[in-house]
């Protein structure tokens, strides 16, 4: 897994973050796949519904899931989208948000191709 691009996913401080765990590395970075899908559909339906707060919490645990895995372009995009929630700016969370979806897709991209 060394091959990644870093500015995508840095395996090697994925690793790192996991107390030098390949493996809980592996099912950290599993787990958030497997969940972010479901917290962006959450955050889409909380976006319409103008409830700042809710969204809030849901990003801020998106947020929290990308710092566990080294996924540096998907953690930056979030924690973008975050400080936009946090200060209830309604254009940009939509911007940001969609830049989090692209960042999302590249990262799987990437790990599915390899």
């Amino acid at each position: 897994m060394d091959r990644y691009d870093p500015a995508i996913l840095d395996w090697k401080e994925s690793v790192k973050l996991a107390g030098n765990n390949e493996t809980l590395a592996h099912d950290l970075l599993t787990m958030m796949l497997h969940d972010f899908p479901l917290l962006m559909t959450q955050l889409e339906c909380i976006y319409q519904s103008n409830e700042t707060d809710d969204l809030t919490e849901i990003v801020h645990k998106m947020y929290g899931s990308t710092a566990y895995c080294a996924v540096t372009a998907l953690r930056e995009a979030t924690q973008a989208l975050e400080i936009s929630t946090r200060a209830n700016d309604m254009t940009n969370i939509y911007l940001h948000f969609q830049h989090v979806r692209e960042q999302y897709q590249r990262l799987i991209d990437t790990y599915i191709r390899e």
